[in-house]
């Protein structure tokens, strides 16, 4: 223990005198290790919690996939996802939206179990995720705007 004061005494029982009379509650060395009951049974938070570890943001090669969940979130958040897409602020409705989502992901898919996982995916389950009046950023959407573009005028 440090000494902060000149006056302060170094001894451990004068130490705990003063914690008592402060009302300080003590741990005890016996309280921080877990018995041997705690080891052997897990509560419904530690299965709970081993169910949330098996959720992984990009599958390797040897993964049992069972689901593909959609969510939506901020993109510094999933950045280390497998399958992303930015959405920015725009006027386009949720269903459009969700069919580029999915075409988008069943493009860059890599094998045919994660295709599947994918399709599985509903419209409203998805629709539901995404936030209103947005617009997905996909550098194959702004090509496709930019051909379909027919500008307006007199023919020479």
């Amino acid at each position: 223990m440090k000494k902060k004061y000149k006056e302060q005494e170094d001894d451990e029982e004068s130490r705990l005198l003063h914690m008592k009379i402060i009302g300080s509650k003590m741990k005890k060395e016996e309280e921080l290790k877990p018995s041997e009951m705690q080891k052997k049974y897990k509560g419904p938070k530690e299965i709970k919690l081993n169910e949330i570890h098996k959720l992984t943001n990009s599958p390797n090669e040897g993964d049992n996939l069972s689901f593909a969940i959609p969510m939506c979130a901020p993109y510094s958040a999933i950045q280390t996802h497998k399958y992303k897409i930015k959405l920015v602020p725009g006027n386009t409705k949720k269903g459009k939206v969700a069919d580029s989502c999915i075409s988008y992901f069943l493009k860059n898919a890599t094998n045919e179990k994660e295709k599947e996982l994918i399709k599985n995916i509903s419209m409203d389950e998805l629709g539901n995720c995404i936030i209103a009046n947005c617009t997905p950023d996909l550098k194959e959407l702004k090509e496709l705007s930019k051909n379909n573009f027919v500008q307006k005028g007199r023919k020479k």
